[in-house]
């Protein structure tokens, strides 16, 4: 019975210190109602609320575009580019993080593709 007692004890004090952790949170969250005061602030906020809807259907555009040349790539090249590969792993002339864009599978093929698209070290991808 001690032991049952000292473990509902235990539960309970678990369970106020989250509702205290949660008021704590929620009075937290009327600071940022002082953002919205200060002028400045309210045009940037309302500009970031603006555009959530036009940069949402780019977004999913992208996604789209991404998901089609992805899968063209896994199809065409996945499972040329892996460690295992004698030719590349030898060969002085590739770069090092070479194996790391590849179109072994969809999300490899994603990264690839967004590194492709910011044009980040493209020479060495090619």
């Amino acid at each position: 019975m001690i032991i049952n007692s000292n473990q509902n004890d235990v539960n309970h004090y678990i369970n106020v210190q989250k509702a205290y952790e949660i008021v704590i949170f929620l009075r937290l969250l009327k600071f940022f109602d002082l953002f919205y005061e200060i002028k400045t602030l309210r045009i940037i906020i309302e500009t970031l609320r603006n555009l959530v809807k036009p940069l949402s259907e780019v977004g999913g555009i992208l996604f789209v575009i991404f998901y089609v040349f992805g899968q063209l790539g896994i199809y065409s090249f996945g499972g040329y580019n892996t460690l295992g590969n004698i030719k590349v792993g030898n060969d002085p002339s590739v770069p090092q993080f070479y194996n790391l864009m590849n179109f072994n599978d969809f999300i490899s093929a994603f990264i690839t593709l967004f590194a492709l698209m910011i044009v980040n070290n493209w020479l060495d991808i090619v």
